[in-house]
């Protein structure tokens, strides 16, 4: 009788329906009657000669705030790399791949949401760009982020109809402010009676809005002024992207980092994630990558 412990899973579905397939390269190669993908015995997955963990790490590494380049060096550092270089390029491939896989992954699954959202407005570094973030009030739950042109208001309507996509219950109550300096604030073209208005025509829901400063506006939780001050700090850490495309890959991979795999003293440890009764597929950036395997029988390995 086989030993469990022995038994090859899948790292693409989980299954333990894998059956030996042969060999390459002196190594046991393994199929799964499930999803039919094929893997290798070893620590590699897909193409990439490097384990999952190691991959997962440097995600990781750069959504804490490392440049491409500097997350090669600590990824070296920290997992004794000695037989390869990491090139900056391998971590930006690694990050943008996951980052889709983990959005798409994430796409059907819903937040139950806390009946009060906050609609946030920064200026950002590029030209007279804003970075439109919504989140929850109970748990901080990064619903729906954004850039868009300071002269539109469209980016604002896209992220809020992205929240109603994304909750299973709508909020009745919207609160809108702006975050960073009051010389920041000098530069936002307009006015928030504008933009409620513009967003108010947009929602195919009825809804209490109200923005910040105005009488009867609720102040925001602690755990929302923990994002709000890590909002404003990231979006003036990364000056150094210069392209839209590019900062909304990156706002895109902040969210999902802070709202999977960061727990929250505000939340007693939980992830904004189970705060808001999300059933995560993963637990760490290192799950995304198995999951997201294909067939990995080693070629030209990149």
């Amino acid at each position: 009788m086989s030993n469990p412990r022995d038994q090859e899973y899948c790292p693409c579905c989980g299954s333990s329906r894998a059956v030996k397939n042969g060999a390459t390269r002196g190594k046991q190669v393994y199929l799964c009657r499930g999803c039919k993908k094929q893997w290798r015995t070893g620590p590699a997955v897909g193409k990439h000669r490097f384990p999952p963990e190691q991959i997962g790490a440097a995600i990781r590494m750069y959504y804490s705030g490392l440049s491409f380049r500097r997350t090669a060096k600590c990824l070296m550092a920290e997992f004794d790399i000695r037989d390869t270089d990491v090139a900056p390029q391998t971590i930006r491939y690694w990050v943008r791949k996951y980052t889709a896989a983990a959005k798409g992954m994430l796409r059907e699954r819903k937040a139950t949401g806390g009946g009060r959202w906050w609609l946030c407005r920064q200026p950002t570094h590029l030209h007279q760009r804003v970075w439109w973030i919504v989140l929850d009030d109970a748990t901080g739950y990064v619903l729906g982020s954004q850039i868009g042109s300071s002269d539109s208001d469209d980016a604002a309507v896209g992220a809020i109809l992205e929240v109603l996509y994304s909750t299973v219950l709508t909020g009745y109550e919207l609160v809108y402010t702006t975050a960073g300096t009051d010389s920041h604030r000098s530069r936002l073209s307009n006015g928030p009676d504008a933009i409620l208005q513009v967003i108010k025509d947009h929602l195919p829901v009825k809804t209490v809005i109200r923005y910040a400063g105005s009488k009867d506006a609720p102040l925001p939780s602690e755990t929302v002024n923990n994002v709000l001050n890590e909002y404003v700090n990231t979006g003036q850490r990364f000056a150094r992207i210069r392209s839209d495309a590019e900062f909304q890959r990156y706002i895109d991979g902040w969210a999902l980092n802070r709202n999977l795999f960061t727990g929250q003293a505000d939340l007693a440890g939980r992830t904004p994630a189970s705060a808001a009764g999300i059933s995560m597929p993963f637990t760490d950036w290192a799950d995304v990558v198995k999951q997201e395997a294909k067939t990995f029988i080693p070629g030209s390995d990149p």
